[in-house]
């Protein structure tokens, strides 16, 4: 019993870990009901620009060693700018162009779309969009998904 109780404490706390950060997430929607972050804007600078320096601050705000860029992360009070992906890429193409994609975390005061329009029109800034959440849309073509969501064992006839 007790090697019970001890177990269902550790599910307990490694499930409140695992999932803590999620009710913070500020998740808005757009009239076509897209969801996306309401906090955060995708960034991809020009292909001749500088990459920019992560996870750096300057008096508590993001900086990315691209000045034109800094002015708008203090004016917008950008507050963190990240990777986009963080993940090891061994394609030289995906390298190429995930590389100059970036996460910028703003102020939860900031104004989210009159940020993406002053962010898309620095000429470091390739573009700056809403970091959608993607939403799945997936029908089985199988035509036994419906009875219990179970597919016929192998044996089975399909007739």
């Amino acid at each position: 019993m007790k090697k019970q109780a001890i177990i269902l404490c550790l599910v307990i706390i490694a499930y409140t870990f695992a999932y803590a950060g999620i009710e913070s997430i500020p998740i808005n929607r757009l009239p076509d009901g897209t969801a996306y972050i309401s906090n955060q804007i995708i960034i991809v600078n020009e292909h001749k620009a500088p990459s920019f320096q992560t996870n750096n601050t300057i008096s508590g705000y993001a900086a990315t060693g691209v000045g034109s860029v800094d002015q708008l992360c203090q004016a917008l009070r950008v507050i963190k700018v990240e990777p986009f992906y963080k993940g090891i890429l061994r394609e030289p193409a995906l390298i190429r162009e995930i590389s100059r994609m970036y996460i910028f975390t703003l102020h939860d005061e900031t104004e989210l779309f009159s940020a993406l329009e002053l962010f898309e029109n620095d000429p470091n800034i390739e573009f700056a969009e809403l970091y959608t959440l993607p939403e799945l849309y997936y029908t089985p073509d199988d035509p036994y998904f419906r009875q219990h969501g179970q597919t016929p064992d192998a044996g089975d006839s399909a007739d």
